[in-house]
C-alpha cells in the first residue's frame, strides 16, 4: 500500500468555485457517507473515464486528512493514497487520476490524528465519454455588478493613425454569477470582482499573417462589454502524488475540475479581473443576438480582427450558426496517471483536441472570411461558438504585445 498524508493548505489548489448551476456535477456517487459521519459530510465526485475530483465538507475545523481509495469492496489499508488535495473554507478536495473506465471505486477520508473517517463510492464514465461542458444555466446569474460596485461598465477606444487604443475596467455590462460564493460547497475561486484599469492597442488595418500565433499566455481579445477574453488557463495535469506535467493544460470547458464558470463561462482572477473563457451567454442575451437578423460584432481580437457572436453570413444573406472545426484526437493519451494523464482523449485538456479542416465552418483560429455588416464585400473575422474552443485559440494575424500576459503585458497571468 502506498500511503501518503495530505497536509491540506500546503498544496496548490487547482480547482475553482462552482457558480451558476452546472449540470455536469456529481456522477454516480453513493450519497451515504458511512463509517463515521462526524469526520466529513456531503462527499461528492466529478468524474471522467480516468479521473475524479472528490470533495467533502468539514465536520468541524479539520484542515488535513488521509485519503485512501480502491476498487469497490477493497479493505481499508490495502488501497492507494496520494492525490493532490487542499482545503478552502469548509471544503476539502482530492484529485484521483489513472482510474479505469466504467469502474466503481470506494474512497475513505480520515481526519489526520484521529480514527474518524468517512466513505463514499463513485463510478467512472465509459471509455471515451466526453467531459466537454459549456454552462447553460442562468438561474444563479442574477448579480448586477455595476450596481454592487456603484460603477458603470466601461469600454472606450480612440484611434490615432492605424492604432486603436482600448481601455476597459472589466466591470461587465450584464448579469454575472456570485463571486465569491456564499455557499459552502465552492472551492478555489474566492475572488471578488473589482474595478480594473487595463489598456490594449490593436491595429485598425489587420492583415493575415503567413503563420498563426498561439493565444496561450495572452489575453485573446476585448469585448464591448468591458471584459477581456482569456481562453487558456494556468491549470496543468497534477498526478496523485503531486507531479505536475506542464505539457497538459486543462480547459475550463469540462466537467471534471469545475473551474467556477458562471453562465457567461467566466470567472475572476486573484486580481479581481472578471474574464471570459467561453461564450458569454448573458451578454448575448443582452444584445438580443438570437432575435437579430444581422451579424453582431462584439469586440476585437488581439490581432485587430473583429469578433462576431455565434452567427455568420453564408454569402447569400442567410445567418448560420457557426460550428468550430475541432474534434477529439483518436486513441489513448498514453500516460500513467502519475506523470501524465491516462485514458482516452475526452475534452479535459486542450491537448485532447485537434483541428480537422472542413469538419466545421471555421478555421483553426475560429475564423473565416466573408461578408459582414461593416464589410459587405468580405473581410476576415472570428466567431464565438457554443462548441470547443468557443473563442479563438490562435491568431490569424499578428497579435499586439499589449495583450501578452505578465510583465509588460496588458493583463494578469491566466487562471
Amino acid at each position: 500500500m502506498n500511503r501518503l498524508k495530505l497536509i491540506v493548505g500546503t498544496l496548490v489548489v487547482t480547482t475553482f468555485l462552482w457558480n451558476c448551476s452546472n449540470d455536469n456535477g456529481s456522477v454516480d456517487v453513493d450519497d451515504d457517507t458511512s463509517t463515521n459521519s462526524d469526520a466529513v459530510s456531503d462527499m461528492i465526485a466529478q468524474v471522467s473515464s480516468s479521473a475524479a475530483m472528490v470533495s467533502w465538507l468539514q465536520a468541524d475545523s479539520e484542515t488535513s486528512w488521509t485519503v485512501e481509495y480502491g476498487e469497490s469492496g477493497f479493505t481499508p489499508g490495502d488501497g492507494t493514497s496520494g492525490t493532490d488535495a487542499s482545503s478552502l473554507g469548509r471544503l476539502g478536495a482530492s484529485r484521483i487520476s489513472g482510474l479505469s473506465p466504467s469502474t466503481t471505486y470506494d474512497i475513505y477520508v480520515t481526519v489526520d490524528g484521529s480514527s474518524e473517517s468517512a466513505r463514499t463510492s463513485f463510478t467512472t464514465l465509459d471509455d471515451g465519454a466526453s467531459v466537454f461542458s459549456i454552462s447553460n444555466f442562468e438561474d444563479d446569474c442574477t448579480n448586477d455588478v455595476e450596481g454592487s460596485l456603484d460603477t458603470m461598465s466601461s469600454y472606450s477606444e480612440s484611434i490615432e493613425g492605424t492604432t486603436r487604443t482600448i481601455t476597459i475596467n472589466s466591470v461587465p455590462n450584464h448579469l454575472v454569477g456570485t463571486f465569491p460564493t456564499d455557499l459552502d460547497r465552492r472551492i478555489g475561486n474566492p475572488n471578488t470582482i473589482s474595478v480594473q484599469d487595463d489598456t490594449y492597442t490593436v491595429t485598425t488595418e489587420p492583415s493575415l499573417a503567413g503563420t498563426t500565433t498561439s493565444g496561450q499566455g495572452m489575453v485573446n481579445g476585448i469585448l464591448f462589454s468591458g471584459v477581456a477574453i482569456e481562453v487558456y488557463t494556468a491549470e496543468r495535469f497534477t498526478g496523485f502524488t503531486g507531479e505536475v506535467n506542464q505539457m497538459w493544460t486543462r480547459t475550463t470547458l469540462q466537467s471534471v475540475d469545475d473551474l467556477g464558470l458562471d453562465w457567461n463561462n467566466a470567472h475572476v482572477q486573484p486580481t479581481g479581473q472578471y474574464h471570459y473563457h467561453g461564450i458569454p451567454n448573458a451578454y448575448g442575451e443582452e444584445l438580443g443576438v438570437e432575435n437579430s437578423d444581422a451579424m453582431i460584432k462584439i469586440g476585437y481580437a488581439a490581432d485587430g480582427f473583429p469578433i462576431y457572436y455565434l452567427y455568420y453570413d453564408d454569402g447569400t444573406g442567410n445567418l448560420m450558426e457557426a460550428e468550430a472545426s475541432y474534434e477529439f484526437r483518436t486513441g489513448d493519451r498514453g500516460g500513467d496517471g502519475i506523470t501524465g494523464p491516462s485514458g482516452s482523449y475526452d475534452g479535459e485538456y486542450f491537448e485532447d483536441y485537434e483541428y480537422v479542416e472542413g469538419s466545421g465552418d471555421l478555421d483553426a483560429c475560429n475564423g473565416r472570411t466573408g461578408p459582414t455588416p461593416e464589410a459587405p464585400d468580405g473581410e476576415y473575422y472570428y466567431v464565438v461558438t457554443k462548441d470547443f474552443p468557443s473563442f479563438p485559440l490562435c491568431f490569424s494575424g499578428t497579435p499586439d504585445a499589449s495583450f501578452q500576459n505578465g510583465p509588460g503585458g496588458g493583463g494578469p497571468p491566466p487562471q
